[in-house]
């Protein structure tokens, strides 16, 4: 996909896939035995958030200069195990006493406010 459409299309549509499947993911719907609609949207979800790790880990060694780039990693990684802590303490803590929709709605507010403090 990288090679046909380029970095930041590939990175678009991978972002928009995993929005797509995670937002899936919120209603409670059975499906065969174990498996349940949530499961299933969310294996996909991980397929394409695996995409647009590895496209923004290559981006961001070719967007960042030479003297930043050590600091760009370190920042992104010191986030994402900051992320990789919050995700199971939310799925874990939260999800018996709020729906599964305001994490997301969370996300949404601060995203939306990032863009706004970003190009405002």
């Amino acid at each position: 996909l990288i090679a046909k459409r380029g970095r930041r299309r590939s990175i678009m549509l991978m972002f928009l896939g995993a929005a797509v499947s995670y937002l899936t993911a919120i209603p409670d719907v059975k499906l065969h035995g174990m498996w349940t609609l949530e499961s299933i949207a969310c294996l996909i979800g991980v397929i394409f958030v695996s995409g647009v790790f590895s496209g923004v880990f290559l981006w961001t060694g070719e967007v960042a200069p030479t003297s930043h780039r050590g600091l760009v990693y370190g920042v992104s990684s010191g986030a994402a195990r900051v992320g990789s802590f919050l995700g199971p303490f939310i799925t874990l803590n939260l999800t018996p006493r709020v729906s599964r929709a305001v994490p997301l709605g969370d996300g949404l507010f601060l995203c939306c406010f990032l863009c706004y403090a970003r190009f405002s």
